[in-house]
Order: C-alpha cells, then structure tokens, then sequence
C-alpha cells in the first residue's frame, strides 16, 4: 500500500470510452488570436480573496464576457441543448454512463444524507428518456458516495465507492445482468481510499485508478479486479521518474483513467503527471517519452519538450481527440505561461499545446475538470468547474460560491468555446463532473436532477457509442 499522500483531494471521476472514427462536420477551427490583449498568464494566489485582487475587476469583467461570448472554435451556431430527463434524485456531481446497448445511466457523488441510488433510463437515442431507480446498492457503512460510473460490455452498470481508510464496504460492485443483485467485486489487494475514476476499454476491460493505491484492472465484467503496480512498472520504463519534481517516490492517487480507441489505458496521477500503457497495463511509461536523458537514462532531461505532461500534478481528467492525442486539466503548468492547466499532447511529435479559449486563469488548478468526452466525430467537451475568484457576487463567509463558466467544446482540443446554450438550469461548479457521450449525442447533467442533449453531428447514431 502506499503512504498517504496529504494534497488537496476533490471529487472526481471519468469513464469515456471511444469508438471507431467517422468524418464528421467541423464546427469552427478559432484562432490563438482569441487571447490577444489579455493580461500575461502567471500562478494565482492560493486564497480566492487574493485571486481577485490579482485579476481586478476590468479582467474579470473581460475575461466573463469573452467566455459568454464564446469566440473560438466550436462557437455555438443555432441548436443547443434540450431537456432529456428531469426528477432524478438531485446531488452534488452527476454521473453518466452509457452502454453499448443505448442503455444511460445515471447516479450523483453526495445526496445530502439520503441513499444515493443508480438510475436506469432504456434508450439514449429516443427524443426523451424516462429513468427509474435501480435495485439499491448494498452498501455496509455509508449512505451514498458514488465516485464512479461506467458500464460493462454487456451493458450492464458498474458503479465506483469512495469511502474513508479502514471502511468494510466495497468499493466497486456491477449489476449482475441475470440476477438482477448488485455483486460486490473481489480485489487482489485493496485500495486505502476506494475508487476514484472508472473507464471501459473497447475490448470490454474495465479499469479504475484508486486513491493512494494502484490501477485495477477487471477482465470478468467487474467482478474481480487485480492490482496493477504502475509506478513500478514506470520506473523500469524510465528510471529518472521517481522522486517526482516535488519529490514524491509513486504516483501518488490515481485520480483520472481514460482508454482512447485503441486500447491504450491513460492515467492523471497526483504526483507524476500523465502515464499510459499500451498492452493492455503490462508496461507502463510517461506520457513524456523524452522526461530521461537516452544517455543516461538515470537523470532526467531538463529540456524534454513534452516536460509540461510530466509536471502536471493532481491530473483531475484524461481525454482525447479523434486522433488519440491525450489532452488532460493539472496543476503545475502555468509555469509553462499557459493561460489555463489543459494541455494537448502529440506524443508521435514529442511536441505539447496548451488549450485556448477558455477565460485566463479561470481553470487555474489540477482537479477542477474531472471529465472529457469525445463524439463519434472528433468533437470534446468539457465542463470547467468551479472558480469562485471570478464570481462577481460572491456569497457572504461561511458560503463558498460554486461559479462557473460551464461547458466548453472543440474541434481539436486545442481550441475552446463556451456551449451551454439551452441549459435552463443552475449549471454551476456541482454539476461538474455529468458528461457522456453515444455516437455523437452528448449528455450532461445538472445537480437539480436534470438531463440534458446535444446532437453534435447529424449522423447522430452511425458509429455505436461512447460512454
């Protein structure tokens, strides 16, 4: 087990799983000129008072109104997203998934004391859904802390527990197809903290990333998980890895797992940046490939381009474009002069890009995005989370303001435009997290127990799913 790591933690998931490529019909291409004029990007203050100090009232009256504007790629032009599903159970940080069979699944982190339950609705692609709970999960200690939703190959549900040291529940179960019971799965060593995020490789592989533990593997539908050390298996990749810039010996908690088309299992660690394996977790090495000098691989290279995939810590989510570049939220990277923590890398390039388009300094941290889903057509979106230095009627103390600047999507992962046309509801900071995708319908979910849609393509359904 390893040591316990005491940095900032949030709650957190993701899932997406991507299907084969299509064409598809682009939504705009932006241009970097959409940052020109703004203030150079430098690292926040840790409090939010001294944040909005830092960012004055013009700025932040600037940087609101570019987002609202949504300039850039992928800048909404007519339709945008309708009501799919309301009356689910409301709570802190939805979760979707959806299953190879259409089937959409929905659950939430917190419920304020009530029962959290998993909600089954049969059919992502009819014009509405209509959900209803599921068989309560047989939980032993806790009322509800659902971290994590995916969903087998036979589209069945598998739901991720997060929960205290020492607690006797579980910490992943799936709803048994034949049975209809939820199965508590069998681990090879468990986790300290349980599951923070969950993904569905294409071959039916479930993987989750544990907090202060390892990367689980399941190859049984989620019935039984083993351990897989991936710092070790890093180290032997590249022996100048560990310690880690700010001297941490493993990767610290698992808090973003990701398997892009094909196959390859991505990772945002706490402490070491982006890893990934592509043999199915056999090996593992940095997304970095240049992070050891090839002369002495014992020493770490001080000028690695891609050293931003490397600093990055506390990687809150791992997505990707229709190509397979990874793009991730950390910390650590204005340092790099970037204007937000999302980064695009191109690992055939050795070569890293940071996104645009979003308000400078507004995503500021690692953890603040926990998801990134990808269409069938190449199209990501994202939700920003919360950053209550940018509220301009920020609730009195004890409060803490939840403000957002809500969804974003792009083309290329590299250009951002806010998209949140349509959504009626409070889409602040606690529906971060709520995003799925089948075919190139997207999904996302607002913490009043709304389901929302948007048809990115007009060949709505022609390549399967992402869930």
């Amino acid at each position: 087990m390893r040591p316990l790591l005491r940095t900032p933690a949030y709650t957190l998931s993701g899932d997406p799983e991507l299907t084969p490529a299509a064409p598809r019909r682009r939504c705009g291409t932006g241009s970097p000129a959409l940052n020109s004029g703004m203030p150079a990007p430098q690292l926040l203050p840790a409090t939010d008072t001294a944040r909005r100090s830092l960012i004055g009232p013009s700025a932040l009256a600037a940087a609101i109104a570019l987002a609202s504007a949504g300039g850039g790629a992928c800048a909404a032009s007519g339709a945008g997203w309708a009501l799919w599903a309301s009356g689910l159970q409301p709570g802190v940080h939805p979760r979707l998934a959806v299953a190879p069979d259409h089937t959409i699944y929905y659950a939430v982190l917190a419920t304020a004391g009530t029962r959290g339950l998993v909600y089954k609705a049969a059919d992502a692609r009819a014009p509405a859904g209509a959900f209803a709970p599921l068989p309560p999960i047989p939980y032993v200690t806790i009322g509800n802390n659902i971290q994590a939703l995916t969903t087998t190959a036979a589209s069945e549900p598998v739901a991720g527990i997060f929960h205290s040291a020492g607690s006797a529940d579980p910490v992943a179960f799936v709803l048994d197809k034949a049975s209809g019971q939820w199965i508590a799965a069998a681990l090879s060593t468990p986790p300290s903290l349980g599951v923070f995020s969950m993904a569905r490789a294409p071959n039916g592989d479930i993987w989750f990333g544990a907090k202060w533990a390892y990367v689980y593997r399941s190859t049984d539908g989620g019935r039984s998980y083993v351990a897989i050390d991936e710092s070790a298996k890093v180290k032997a990749a590249a022996p100048c890895y560990y310690p880690t810039f700010n001297n941490a010996t493993s990767d610290g908690a698992i808090y973003s797992i990701n398997v892009d088309r094909r196959g390859w299992v991505h990772a945002g660690t706490e402490t070491a940046g982006v890893i990934y394996s592509d043999d199915a977790g056999a090996t593992w090495r940095p997304l970095d490939a240049q992070a050891c000098l090839a002369s002495d691989p014992t020493q770490r290279n001080p000028a690695s381009p891609m050293a931003a995939a490397t600093r990055a810590g506390n990687v809150g989510a791992v997505g990707f474009t229709r190509d397979n570049r990874p793009v991730w939220n950390g910390t650590e990277l204005f340092q790099f002069g970037w204007d937000s923590s999302i980064g695009v890398a191109d690992p055939d390039a050795q070569a890293i890009s940071p996104a645009i388009g979003f308000p400078v300094n507004f995503i500021y941290r690692g953890l603040q995005v926990s998801r990134i889903v990808t269409t069938t057509a190449g199209t990501l979106f994202l939700h920003s989370g919360a950053n209550p230095a940018f509220d301009p009627s920020p609730p009195p103390p004890p409060g803490q303001s939840q403000y957002s600047m809500g969804l974003y999507r792009s083309d290329d992962g590299i250009h951002w435009a806010q998209f949140n046309t349509g959504i009626a509801s409070v889409n602040d900071g606690l529906s971060e997290g709520g995003l799925a995708v089948d075919g190139n319908r997207v999904f996302t979910a607002t913490s009043d127990g709304k389901v929302w849609y948007f048809d990115a393509d007009d060949r709505v359904f022609s390549d399967g799913f992402d869930g």
